[in-house]
């Protein structure tokens, strides 16, 4: 994988910790094409190097690939850290 200084500009760590929560809590598999930043349906959590369909690139990979190579460091990881994956409260039935 190239380094993520080199990734197209529009993965920032908020679209990739959402794409990973939304696989999590759905059937959404999201992956990225680090080349031109579409994002790519159908993909394994682990994809690595898939065809990108928009400029065809094999630089596809899976959103929770993505995911590990965040810098844990960063502000805006750090403010989405605490957030929950998926909404919180009480759903009663009545």
């Amino acid at each position: 994988m190239i380094e993520r200084k080199h990734w197209h500009p529009n993965l920032t760590n908020k679209v990739i910790v959402d794409a990973t929560a939304r696989q999590m809590r759905d059937l959404d598999d999201p992956g990225f094409c680090i080349a031109c930043g579409n994002e790519q349906g159908g993909c394994e959590p682990d994809a690595r190097r898939i065809k990108c369909e928009a400029c065809g690139a094999r630089q596809v990979f899976g959103a929770q690939e993505l995911f590990m190579h965040i810098d844990a460091s960063n502000a805006d990881f750090n403010e989405l850290a605490g957030k929950p994956l998926w909404p919180t409260g009480s759903s009663s039935g009545d």
